[in-house]
Order: structure tokens, then sequence, then C-alpha cells
């Protein structure tokens, strides 16, 4: 079931919000999770057993590091909850791929396991609880959280430091219910109107073996690069308008990206949640920027490859994201100080053309 059918529009989302409505605001994640799991069951009827199963893991988890006085234990449950919870995208997301590289084709044949949808992002939100936990919440609102469904195909990736609190006893409000609503109406209307019309185009450009000129494979990049945009920042407008229709606040997750001056701004302004996520829990904890040249560069390689390898199990995306690390840690390292100096109608220039060629 997707944000832009029929079924989600006028069955799915009136009967979810009527549920969740209906209920007294202490006891408003009860019809979340279940209104959440039959979205999910909608597309995976038996993976949704996955994400519960993860939700019961991971709150389990948490109560055990919270009931743990020493550090020692604390952080040995920690990486065990980690391990345990990346197990799944593991074999869903990365088995094929390993088994390809191995030269063990025939095997990845016949395994080739389903991706369960939304795994990558209810992954994530699961292990930032599991680092940022401080009070024990309840299994039902953790679960209700997890599984919420405006966040849970495309994201963006929330956490439970900003969301939890909120859920605790989510309340009408008529001014962030218009908003919501009004939000979800211009995210139709990006994907469905802009974003859809242009991949017709794109595709029908992309399907030829070869291009016909220069201009030609400059201009199917280019409006690739303006539908995936439109694309993606719909999906996560419509799911930031749901959760306001549901009196949640979501954080933005892009914030005109092609306005950008360099490849380090363009990743503040695209897919925020995931770009903040490997910064506080990957980047931060490896040393930051914040330690010698040789290390600085090790924390951007490992950073980007891990996050082109999220994006999709395929050297081309472990290239892709190698290429943004090489050209953020060249922005640090060699010419930022000329950028940042640069007429900002060339930097404009330079920013926009480092994601185009990416």
């Amino acid at each position: 079931m997707v944000f832009t059918s029929a079924i989600f529009l006028f069955a799915f989302l009136p009967a979810a919000l009527i549920a969740f409505y209906l209920f007294p605001p202490r006891w408003r994640t009860v019809p979340l999770l279940v209104m959440s799991s039959v979205f999910y069951a909608w597309g995976e009827p038996v993976l949704v057993v996955l994400i519960l199963l993860t939700g019961l893991f991971t709150f389990w988890c948490g109560r055990r590091i919270l009931g743990q006085p020493a550090d020692r234990r604390r952080k040995a449950l920690l990486v065990f909850g980690i391990v345990v919870t990346l197990i799944p995208i593991a074999v869903f997301k990365y088995l094929d791929f390993v088994l390809i590289q191995l030269h063990l084709q025939s095997l990845a044949d016949r395994t080739h396991l389903p991706l369960p949808i939304g795994v990558s992002f209810y992954t994530f939100m699961a292990i930032s609880y599991l680092i940022d936990i401080y009070r024990a919440p309840s299994l039902l609102a953790f679960s209700g959280f997890l599984t919420m469904f405006p966040h849970l195909v495309v994201g963006p990736i929330v956490r439970w430091e900003h969301i939890g609190p909120q859920l605790a006893a989510p309340r009408f409000d008529a001014g962030l219910f218009g908003y919501g609503a009004l939000r979800v109406a211009s995210g139709l209307a990006k994907k469905v109107v802009l974003a859809d019309s242009l991949s017709v185009v794109v595709d029908g450009m992309f399907a030829r073996s070869d291009p016909t000129s220069v201009a030609a494979a400059w201009t199917a990049t280019v409006l690739f690069s303006l539908q995936i945009y439109l694309d993606f920042s719909a999906y996560s407008d419509i799911a930031i308008g749901l959760a306001a229709m549901l009196g949640v606040r979501f954080h933005e997750n892009f914030n005109y990206p092609y306005i950008s001056r360099s490849a380090r701004e363009f990743w503040q302004r695209w897919h925020i949640s995931l770009g903040s996520w490997f910064r506080d829990y990957l980047y931060i904890p490896l040393g930051g920027s914040r330690v010698r040249p040789a290390l600085l560069w090790r924390n951007l390689m490992i950073v980007w490859a891990l996050t082109g390898l999220w994006h999709g199990a395929a050297w081309t995306f472990v290239l892709w994201g190698l290429y943004f690390g090489v050209i953020i840690g060249l922005e640090r390292s060699l010419y930022g100080d000329a950028l940042a100096h640069a007429p900002r109608a060339l930097q404009h220039v330079y920013g926009l053309l480092v994601p185009v060629l990416g």
C-alpha cells in the first residue's frame, strides 16, 4: 500500500484517523500500532512478524540495558543488541550481494530472499533507540513508535528521544491537523503531477542503449536528478503531513538541497535524517573531524562507504558513497577555503554539479 494509492487515501487513512481519535489520548498508541501493522501486512503479510519481533527484541534489550548498574555490562548488552538488530537487514538485504562476491551465484539464485518493506529505516530507528535510551517506555509506546506507518516505508528516520514523548498522549490540534493535510496534499501533487510525469520521460531516455547526443545525456541526467528529488521529498512531505494529522511533529528531511554551494552542504539538506544518523552514531564516535588528517580520511571513507551500502547492495552504491566521501574530504583539506571565497554563482554551479554527476 503506497501513500498515493486510492485504497490508502480513501479507505485506510480515514479509518486510521477515526480509530486514532476515538481512543483517549493516553491509549492512542493502540490504534496506531494496529493500523500500522495492517499497513505493513498489506505489502508483507508474513514479514510483518519481522518488524514486530524487532520491536519486542529491541524493547527487551533496552530494558536490560537500563537494569544493569555496571557500565561494562551495559556496553556489552548494547553491542549485543545492535548486532542482533542488524541480522535481518544483513540477511534480507545483503546476503545475495555477499554470495555473488564469493562467486556463489547459484546459491544466491536459490535463496533470493524478498526485501522487507522499510527494513533499512526501522533497523536504524531501533539502533538509535538502544543508543539513546535514557528511560524505559512501555512496550506499547515503543512498538507504536517503531511501526508508525507514516515513516515506515521511505522515512524519515525518526528517533525515540523526539517522537517517544509526543506519543505519550497525542492530542487533536486543529492547526496541526490542517497543516498536515496541506502538507499531504502538496506532497501528493509533487509526486503524482511532477515526479511521475518526469519519470515517463526519464525512463524513456535511459532505456536507450546510448544517448543520441551529449545534450541528450545531460538532459537525462538533470531530469533524473530532478525526478528523484521530487519523488523522495514528496514521500517525506506526505510522511510529515500524516504524522501532523496524528498530532506528532516530524523533523524536516529535505531543505532545498539543489541550492547548496558544496557537497557538504548538499548532505546537510538532502535526506537530513539519514545524514544526521550517520553523523551522530558513526562519524562522531569514530572521532569526527577532530583528529589528524589520516584518521579524518579514514572516518570519511567508512561513513560514506556505509552510506552508499545502506542505499543498496551493489558496488555502484558503495562507489557512489565514496565519491561523496572523497569530494567532502577534498573540500575540507584542499580547496574548501578557495570555494568559500569564490563568486556565489560559481559556488551554486559547483554545488549543483556535484550531486548531479554523482
